[in-house]
């Protein structure tokens, strides 16, 4: 796949568009005044502590008090062998507490992102676990069942679900040409699992400093976790992209023990009220902007990324990009850190960027990640909350960190300043690209030269034309996302109407999967179909829906089809959605989409001319609204002027105002 980014740069704003073999598939705006703020650090104060939400309001300096979940704070001296869920004893399941409402609950059924986006070897299960695990695909083993009374239906219920869950394992296990990329997604993420040596495992993190103002977590950064069990009784974990700009988020996947509850599986106080306190001062950084009426999501668990390693310093792991595939090249990565590190606490996960690199630029990346940890904790000891610690890369300098690599071709920037920056960069990171960073000096815009200027205009529509002459619907609520699909134009080239329908689907997966990540949608996502009755043809859609899927880095899962025929996905939302970006409610109809018929109105001003007929002066009614009202008044509507002549024994005078909005208008006796 062949990559281009341009940047467009004007006095207000930073534009950047990323293009997938000549079409657009990312576009981000950010405004100078108005930088993201995702991935900075601040050191807040404690405002409100709700106990009974679990939750505290944090005063970080910005509009509104962010937004702190007790899963995201925890003093720092616990131990991190429980907050990491680790070493987990057989036959002891701890029931994870609830979600923060704001936080869209995963289903167990969830199909794991493909192999292709980036995940971290952490400690695994043996071999045969994993395969077991691997070849089940989107199937989990039934859950324990609790000691407690249940009927003999119930029960034999139980036992049939474990049986064909079971036959559908043995199934999968003996036909595996025919179990389709979502079963091969679950086997290549299970195979390239491996042990790591002792001294890697995720162990508790000494200290090295001791706050002056709280008691922050030591925790790893949302640890995903495998859904089977090794046989010594340890439970695996599998934390998230590492090439992600921020990996400390909450752990993903259906069945897991949650942040809590101790090693024995039993419940821990865990009350926030105990942890904090109004007034209290703590360091936190953001995992999500402030999105509508929500406030930022914040947390305790620190992440630092750079251009080849990401520092936790809260935690002692050292995790390997999964799409490094050379088991000799991990190895060799995980030692060079494990030596260089010495006695330093803190974790490091390596990613995809460092594979063949030099202890020597691999140990200075080390160094400045913990230099850059240093100054944070120096700065924060100095500081009185609220205050800003560590502030992100700029959208242009993030973006070449986490996406740059060998697939861009060019690199076209239209500002000078901003060339010599990405110059900078480049030739720091990746000299061998310097050549592909091109100054665009037109008088035309990038975009428009480039013809991106309407295909940017068209990201903000409902309707998306397919290539089919179908075109899907994008509806973006406050609770999902809902895409339709429809079959429009298209009525098929032959006789058999699956047919049809199925290439239609086919291709509304590619456009969706691609105006997601062109619209940075996230949240839960549900896309209607066309109803199918084949099982062949939902996995032609449900395979194509994959291959899209590989190019998002993104963390996201996916539901196969329902007996509705949707598809239900979940995808990572850290910031806001290019159309609230770009865009405000409408003022007048609220951001509804719907405005009161012309009919309608025509009717309130009968009801407004009845409530007003003993105050109204003079010997006529004099009627003011915008023209498409009177339009309708001297033609479909005339019946209401004539009501009113005739009820309220007085003339009508209609007046077209184009200065007043569809729905208003002025009643005067005259």
């Amino acid at each position: 796949m062949s990559r281009e980014m341009m940047v467009h740069v004007t006095p207000f704003e930073v534009h950047a568009a990323i293009l997938e073999d000549g079409a657009l598939a990312e576009y981000h705006v950010e405004r100078r005044k108005d930088r993201s703020i995702v991935g900075n650090i601040y050191k807040g104060r404690v405002g409100k502590v709700l106990p009974g939400m679990q939750s505290a309001f944090v005063d970080i300096g910005i509009e509104k008090n962010a937004f702190l979940y007790v899963t995201d704070f925890f003093e720092e001296f616990a131990d991190l062998k429980e907050t990491l869920d680790v070493d987990v004893p057989k036959g002891r399941a701890a029931k994870p507490p609830a979600r923060p409402p704001e936080e869209p609950a995963e289903a167990e059924t969830a199909i794991s992102a493909p192999p292709e986006r980036e995940a971290v070897e952490t400690e695994a299960a043996p071999a045969a676990d994993v395969e077991s695990a691997a070849v089940e695909g989107t199937a989990e083993a039934p859950k324990k069942r609790r000691r407690s009374r249940r009927s003999s239906r119930s029960r034999s219920r139980t036992r049939a679900a474990a049986d064909a869950t079971a036959a559908d394992s043995e199934a999968a296990e003996a036909t595996p040409a025919t179990a389709g990329p979502l079963a091969e997604t679950a086997v290549e993420a299970a195979a390239g699992t491996e042990s790591l040596p002792a001294e890697t495992a995720a162990t508790p993190a000494e200290p090295s400093w001791t706050s002056p103002w709280a008691q922050p977590a030591a925790d790893a950064p949302e640890p995903e976790r495998d859904r089977t069990d090794a046989e010594d009784g340890t439970a695996t974990i599998r934390f998230p992209d590492p090439d992600l700009t921020f990996c400390a988020s909450r752990p993903r996947g259906g069945r897991r023990k949650r942040k809590g509850f101790n090693l024995a599986g039993e419940a821990e106080p865990g009350n926030i009220a105990t942890m904090l306190k109004p007034g209290q001062e703590i360091i936190v950084q953001v995992m999500k902007e402030p999105m509508s009426l929500k406030s930022a999501r914040i947390t305790s668990h620190i992440s630092l990324p750079g251009r080849q390693l990401v520092f936790l310093p809260t935690v002692n792991h050292v995790g390997v990009s999964r799409k490094i595939h050379s088991d000799q090249e991990r190895k060799r990565l995980r030692t060079i850190i494990i030596q260089n590190r010495k006695e330093r606490p803190g974790g490091f996960i390596i990613r995809t960027a460092s594979e063949g690199l030099s202890e020597a630029e691999l140990v200075q990346d080390m160094e400045y990640l913990m230099k850059t940890w240093d100054d944070i904790q120096t700065r924060g000891a100095a500081e009185s909350a609220p205050c800003l610690l560590y502030q992100e890369l700029d959208l242009v300098e993030k973006l070449l960190r986490d996406k740059l690599d060998d697939s861009f071709q060019n690199i076209w920037v239209d500002d000078e300043t901003e060339y010599a920056a990405i110059v900078n960069f480049v030739e720091r990171f990746m000299p061998t690209l310097l050549s592909r960073v091109k100054l665009y000096s037109r008088d035309a815009s990038i975009f428009d030269h480039f013809n991106l200027t309407p295909e940017i205009q068209r990201a903000t529509r409902q309707k998306v034309w397919l290539p089919s002459g179908g075109f899907i619907v994008v509806n973006h609520t406050e609770a999902l996302v809902a895409i339709d699909v429809n079959s429009g134009k298209y009525v098929g080239k032959g006789n058999s109407f699956e047919e049809t329908i199925t290439k239609i689907n086919v291709d509304a997966a590619k456009e969706a999967m691609r105006q997601i990540r062109l619209r940075n949608l996230g949240g839960i996502i549900v896309i209607d179909f066309i109803d199918m009755q084949e099982k062949k043809s939902k996995r032609l859609v449900l395979d194509a829906l994959t291959l899209e899927l590989r190019k998002d880095k993104v963390p996201t899962k996916v539901i196969p089809f329902n007996d509705f025929g949707m598809v239900i996905m979940t995808r990572k939302r850290s910031a806001s959605a290019l159309e609230k970006n770009l865009s405000e409610p409408c003022p007048l109809c609220g951001g509804s989409g719907f405005t009161k018929s012309v009919s309608t109105i025509c009717y309130e001003i009968y009801a407004h001319v009845a409530r007003m007929r003993k105050s109204l002066e003079g010997t006529q009614v004099e009627i003011r609204a915008h023209p498409n009202v009177i339009r309708a008044l001297k033609s479909i509507e005339r019946e209401v002027v004539a009501a009113i002549e005739k009820d309220f024994h007085r003339p009508v005078v209609l007046i077209p105002d184009s200065m007043l909005e569809l729905t208003a208008f002025d009643i005067v006796g005259i």
